[in-house]
């Protein structure tokens, strides 16, 4: 019944944008990317927090009209800074913040924009990527682990803006192309490839990249530090081939596949395998 009711919801959608788009292209456009980044889980509550992040410091930061929501746990060992991916928040960690406990790491966690506690209505690459070098700035993080599209931020981030403190990154599950991501949506709602083609001069006026030039395999290219890339075989929201096209330009890199971890890569081994990575 829910399966659906979400076809039903996401056709109307679908068939209401491309109405729109007949009168309006680029209301249309800008309401079709607007659909897009908007997320759709449950927020955060003070009240109500995980248990692992009632664990945490916690410290808000204010950053270009955002809020940004930091956990901390203070070890006495390197820094490391956990980047979680899309519908998701900083509690994702927590079997890997145990992990890093043991060993008295430093571990810093955050809420990407409009995820957990951090403000926002809406998602992108290129904020959360701010987010990650504004809070490397404060933290100085020699390390980063990231999955699914904070992997795609890391990865922009370290790129763009080359935190000198890091030494070694970790991609999870990490998507290269935003054109693929957007082409996904485009034939999820049945949208006519004219609101393709208006959602690209969307985006290029607002991030001043066209979404052929916004690409996880062309800002791998500027990354020069010993990255970790992981991803399963089974993956269905995220393929293998995303990350295989971010290897393939990355000049040092290791890959590590797996099978019938899906896309959350929750395992106590993939974890011990990271920290392996990292430290030893």
């Amino acid at each position: 019944m829910k399966s659906l009711l979400y076809f039903i919801l996401t056709k109307s959608i679908g068939l209401y944008i491309n109405i729109l788009q007949w009168f309006a292209k680029k209301i249309a456009a800008k309401t079709a990317y607007n659909f897009f980044s908007h997320p759709r889980v449950k927020r955060l509550s003070q009240t109500d927090l995980p248990p692992i992040l009632q664990s945490a410091e916690k410290q808000i930061f204010d950053f270009e009209n955002h809020k940004i929501q930091t956990y901390i746990w203070v070890g006495t060992q390197e820094n490391v800074l956990l980047i979680h991916g899309w519908e998701s928040n900083a509690a994702r960690w927590e079997n890997m913040v145990q992990l890093l406990q043991k060993y008295q790491k430093t571990i810093i966690a955050i809420d990407a924009p409009a995820h957990g506690l951090s403000s926002g209505k809406s998602f992108d690459i290129p904020t959360y990527g701010k987010f990650i070098k504004f809070i490397s700035e404060k933290f100085h993080p020699q390390f980063i682990i990231a999955h699914s599209l904070g992997g795609a931020s890391a990865v922009y981030s370290q790129a763009i803006f080359s935190s000198a403190s890091l030494q070694k990154m970790v991609l999870i599950a990490a998507p290269s192309d935003q054109k693929v991501l957007f082409e996904n949506y485009v034939e999820l709602l049945s949208l006519n490839n004219s609101v393709l083609v208006g959602i690209d001069k969307h985006f290029k006026k607002r991030f001043g990249y066209s979404l052929d030039e916004f690409s996880g395999q062309n800002f791998a290219k500027l990354i020069t530090i010993p990255t970790l890339i992981i991803h399963d075989h089974t993956d269905a929201s995220v393929l293998y081939e995303e990350s295989q096209k971010i290897f393939s330009n990355l000049p040092n890199a290791i890959m590590h596949s797996t099978n019938g971890l899906d896309h959350s890569m929750q395992d106590e081994d993939l974890n011990q395998l990271i920290y392996n990575f990292l430290f030893k």
